[in-house]
């Protein structure tokens, strides 16, 4: 019998305060990444514009380094060095996660120590799992894109009674967050499966889509819920120009820190830990 996704989110609460510890990994992240915004938003200051003033130059142009529009890159380069770190830190911490939550889940002390020794002698597996999740969804979102630019520039007006600046803006938003969350589900299981059910990699994405056809709306509810807290991160961020002209820049900066405590602390906790948990109550023998 599948054990109920209510149950699951009690066992989610219940671990937390009974043992703190399963915040590190988590926790752990969020301060490597607010350290890393704090760098983006000094950029444009002396002595760290040496370093990353030219790149920024390069790539975006000198306005970007200078009040108020450095404000407006903020949003896109945070969301850059977040993919990256979450492939290369990012996937060491999510092995950790789930061998501290098994630790829990056995009525056992949780060790961010031994759990992260285990991650580490499987970071390579963990690495390409976060790595190609991470590819997916880079080639999903420019194909999205580039369907609707095509179409459009083919001549149509409209594609469902809406035109291009619909399209091109806030219904690209919606379904690149659509293609986050099934992209997600597909792979939720994986690190389980390779860190818990000592699978080797690619019996591990099998068995995770396997896993995730047998349990859809339960996994689906699983990575959507936690999400619908960053929605308004989402929308604010939509419209930073907005909020720089009408509010003031520096609200942009306050947004993404508020938005890596989302994601990190609330998010990716509790669709981790729900995921995990999901796994141990209802994985075959």
């Amino acid at each position: 019998m599948k054990t109920k996704l209510r149950t699951v989110y009690h066992q989610t609460i219940q671990a937390l305060k009974s043992q703190k510890k399963l915040l590190l990994p988590f926790g752990i992240f969020a301060a490597v990444e607010s350290l890393v915004l704090t760098l983006i938003y000094l950029a444009p200051r002396v002595p760290f514009r040496a370093v990353l003033g030219p790149p920024i130059k390069a790539f975006r142009g000198e306005m970007f380094l200078h009040y108020p529009a450095n404000f407006l890159i903020i949003p896109e380069l945070s969301s850059f060095f977040r993919n990256i770190l979450t492939v290369i830190l990012g996937s060491l911490l999510a092995g950790t996660a789930a061998v501290m939550i098994r630790q829990a889940f056995w009525k056992k002390e949780a060790s961010f120590i031994r759990a992260i020794g285990e991650a580490g002698r499987k970071y390579f597996q963990l690495f390409f799992i976060v790595l190609i999740t991470a590819v997916i969804l880079n080639y999903a979102y420019k194909g999205v894109t580039f369907g609707i630019i095509k179409y459009f520039t083919a001549g149509h007006k409209e594609l469902l009674g809406f035109g291009f600046a619909i399209w091109r803006g806030p219904v690209t938003v919606v379904l690149n967050v659509v293609i986050l969350l099934i992209v997600q589900a597909f792979f939720i299981y994986t690190v389980a499966f390779l860190m818990l059910g000592n699978q080797k990699l690619f019996k591990a994405i099998w068995q995770s889509f396997v896993f995730f056809g047998k349990h859809i709306w339960q996994t689906l509810l699983i990575v959507t819920l936690p999400f619908l807290f960053y929605i308004p991160v989402i929308i604010l961020q939509y419209k930073t120009a907005y909020l720089i002209d009408n509010v003031f820049p520096e609200v942009v900066l306050i947004i993404a820190y508020s938005g890596i405590i989302i994601s990190s602390l609330i998010v990716d906790l509790f669709v981790t830990m729900s995921a995990t948990l999901y796994y141990l109550n209802n994985k075959e023998g």
